[in-house]
């Protein structure tokens, strides 16, 4: 390869680096638009260092999502079962127990939520339906914090009808009205 033909080369890689970042910014604004902005965390929980690094399952901490309508919020409780003592110079470890200690209980900001007249049960979508929980909200143990990954939304983060529609005619499940609709 010619050296003359070097700041040629550089200028179209630089060109289509540009291109591919500018494109990446805007597909991502599309998807956070899409799916709605996303609530702001008292603190910053990483899926991905719970679950990937130190092997933990969903139902750990949302254990209630095999049992219950709700597959809840883990209680502060939970998360110092494990602190407590535990990686104390992280700064995110810090912030939370120092919120616990504050408040008690950390306000947590809802990701997903169906609106008041929709019936949704995680128990029938986990434990009946045998449904994992990334087909409806993402790869969350890649997740450094939960976002919106899939169901659609509106602004306010809840999950559309059509999303689930079409989840529930894929599947064979119930679509009468009365199935989702109180």
């Amino acid at each position: 390869m010619k050296t003359k033909n070097l700041p040629l080369i550089l200028a179209v890689a630089m060109i289509m680096w540009v291109g591919i970042v500018i494109i990446l910014a805007i597909v991502s604004q599309k998807i956070i638009h899409r799916f709605g902005p996303l609530p702001e965390q008292p603190v910053e929980f990483s899926h991905t260092v719970h679950v990937n690094q130190l092997g933990l399952e969903c139902l750990y901490c949302h254990s209630s999502a095999e049992k219950s309508i709700h597959a809840t919020i883990p209680s502060s409780s939970l998360c110092l079962d494990c602190h407590e003592g535990v990686d104390m110079d992280i700064p995110e470890v810090k912030k939370m127990l120092a919120i616990i200690e504050e408040k008690g209980e950390i306000d947590w900001e809802r990701v997903y939520e169906v609106k008041d007249h929709v019936y949704f049960s995680h128990r029938v979508h986990t434990v009946i339906a045998k449904i994992e929980c990334q087909e409806c909200h993402g790869p969350v143990e890649h997740m450094t914090v939960a976002i919106r990954a899939s169901g659609g939304s509106s602004d306010r983060g809840f999950m559309e009808m059509g999303w689930c529609v079409t989840c529930h005619e894929r599947r064979g499940a119930p679509r009468e009205c009365i199935t989702c609709h109180k």
